[in-house]
């Protein structure tokens, strides 16, 4: 059963994997629950085409291929945001951002501190 929203990132990141390599029997006829549900939340989000979904009477998720199934525009920007080199990449930006504010703003209290010491508006 998917906890947390990070695992269900990562099921979901299968899934579309899984038909961007042609091998949608995989996850269309897979006995996994959480597959399923990835694939369903996939489906909600508009990150698939070309197939629908139905629900039994014990709630279990049912998929039909209505062609050739393929992963939309959402879907693959889906893929590259979660992309693990993306995500480094975006964090480190924010730490160097931080960073450079946090010394930008030292730097410019410094200025302040000297251009008022200089011109003489200290006595």
């Amino acid at each position: 059963m998917i906890k947390s929203i990070s695992s269900l990132n990562y099921k979901m990141r299968f899934v579309l994997k899984q038909i961007c390599k042609n091998s949608y029997n995989v996850v269309i006829e897979s006995e996994d629950k959480d597959v399923l549900f990835a694939l369903h939340e996939c489906l909600q989000k508009d990150f698939l085409e070309n197939i629908e979904e139905w629900k039994d009477a014990n709630g279990d998720y049912h998929f039909n291929r209505m062609g050739e199934i393929r992963v939309s525009g959402k879907g693959l920007v889906f893929l590259k945001e979660t992309d693990f080199s993306n995500m480094i990449l975006q964090g480190l930006f924010k730490v160097f951002r931080g960073a450079l504010g946090f010394v930008l703003g030292i730097i410019s209290g410094l200025i302040i501190a000297y251009l008022t010491w200089k011109l003489g508006w200290l006595n």
